[in-house]
């Protein structure tokens, strides 16, 4: 697509998320849906609101939720091969939404406990998206039944924020960037969060894509 002028045409530009289960097109299967302006997801409530996004704590009050960890886990000296954390991370992925899970949470706050190591976010995304592409018994893809979030501190820059938005992921929480903008720093909370938003629709505009669930694997890596 050729490039869109963002400062042209900002109305546009929707950075719209829908979170939850969302119904086929018959109306069948839906559940509770929850709408943000803006998938970035601050850690403080009033800094949400003023841009009508959530907190990952308000989400949980709205949709079933259940939380997988990032992590490779250590025991007995012997590591667990990134292979086979990446299997168990897809049948835990997998095993949530066959439960019911409106939102699944990707998150590495706990990842070094007991020695554990961290799964990258991206890779982690990636491996949870491809799982839930298994056919549920209602006949439509779990991926439609179930909504995919990362709060993660590997999450520094646009960059990251757009990778992941394009390998599958519907909402983020980078918590290391905001929580150094907490308590008496909320207005740089809110300048960060609006940076993110603005720079989610200049990555958008380039790609000549105007709508952010519109935006996909529009990339590529050569070598590892």
């Amino acid at each position: 697509n050729p490039a869109i002028d963002r400062e042209r045409e900002i109305e546009q530009f929707s950075t719209r998320a829908i979170l939850g289960r969302r119904a086929l097109p018959n109306g069948k299967y839906g559940g509770k849906l929850t709408e943000l302006l803006t998938p970035i997801l601050p850690l403080d409530s009033e800094t949400a609101a003023q841009f009508g996004t959530m907190t990952l704590l308000e989400l949980e009050t709205h949709l079933k939720v259940t939380r997988v960890k990032l992590e490779c886990r250590v025991s007995n000296n012997f590591p667990e091969p990134l292979e086979a954390a990446l299997d168990r991370l897809r049948e835990e992925v997998l095993q949530a939404a066959k439960d019911g899970a409106g939102l699944i949470v990707l998150e590495d706050r706990l990842v070094y406990k007991n020695g554990n190591l961290p799964i990258d976010p991206l890779l982690g995304i990636a491996e949870a998206n491809r799982a839930l592409e298994v056919i549920a018994p209602e006949g439509v893809a779990h991926r439609r039944l179930t909504s995919l979030a990362v709060s993660s501190a590997a999450i520094r820059n646009l960059h990251d924020c757009m990778m992941l938005l394009g390998l599958g992921a519907d909402a983020l929480e980078p918590w290391l960037m905001f929580q150094a903008f907490t308590g008496d720093n909320r207005a740089a909370a809110q300048r960060l969060l609006a940076a993110l938003t603005k720079g989610v629709e200049k990555v958008m505009s380039t790609m000549g894509i105007s709508e952010l669930r519109g935006y996909g694997r529009v990339f590529a890596a050569i070598g590892l």
